[in-house]
């Protein structure tokens, strides 16, 4: 009897697990994941710039990990350096999580090509979460200020990390040896040194985010070992 009883119940179970499972759904992503999603959505409407991105993707994530460390009395902060305490832990890493974020990411893509849909979007992002995007203030002991300042601490780190950031991310210094290679005709008669990078002189250029650059390539990312490392 009761073998019969087992069986039953394990069918019932099965039977039901199914159509439960269904309608449960996925998960909800954390604030985290979805700030990142905005990140990466942003980097496709941005110029292919792959140092610049890095760059964005690593100071985007410490932002975030300096905020969710501050409820924590163990986790080494990176760039920020300050500890938080709140009734509600989970709750307030998020809030400080998306204010971090946000302002970090609304001001690295302010000038970019697609700032416009990108800006949008971080704005969006910040009213489906329930947070006031106007909250700029950097005062108290809130968690929206907590991510305000942490924002505050990364942006100036990266003004100073010699990526010339204000700059639109420019070479300062490094100017090509060679002449610009003309595809239209054959050869390249006027090289000086075949082991060092060549301009191409191009009628118009189209970058990987289908861009348009202008007629001369610019060598990326030339000056980028003077940059402070960042994931070494």
């Amino acid at each position: 009897m009761w073998i019969r009883t087992r069986i039953a119940l394990v069918a019932l179970c099965c039977s039901i697990a199914p159509s439960i499972l269904a309608n449960a759904g996925p998960p909800p992503q954390s604030h985290a994941r979805q700030w990142n999603e905005e990140m990466l959505s942003a980097i496709r409407l941005d110029m292919a710039r792959p140092t610049v991105h890095a760059r964005n993707l690593y100071h985007v994530s410490a932002a975030m990990w300096d905020a969710w460390a501050a409820y924590d009395t163990v986790a080494d902060q990176l760039i920020h350096d300050e500890r938080a305490t709140a009734t509600d832990i989970h709750a307030a890493r998020e809030e400080a999580i998306s204010y971090a974020a946000y302002r970090v990411l609304s001001a690295r893509f302010a000038s970019s090509p697609g700032s416009v849909t990108s800006l949008a979007s971080f704005d969006a992002r910040m009213l489906a979460l329930g947070y006031d995007k106007a909250n700029a203030s950097t005062v108290g002991n809130t968690p929206a200020a907590l991510g305000n300042r942490i924002a505050v601490s990364v942006l100036f780190h990266g003004f100073n990390d010699n990526a010339n950031e204000s700059g639109g991310y420019a070479n300062l210094s490094y100017l090509p040896i060679n002449p610009a290679l003309l595809p239209d005709f054959p050869g390249n008669p006027d090289i000086i040194d075949p082991n060092r990078w060549q301009p191409l002189a191009l009628d118009w250029f189209v970058d990987q985010a289908s861009i348009q650059i202008g007629e001369y390539p610019e060598f990326l990312g030339p000056e980028w070992g003077f940059v402070d490392a960042f994931s070494l």
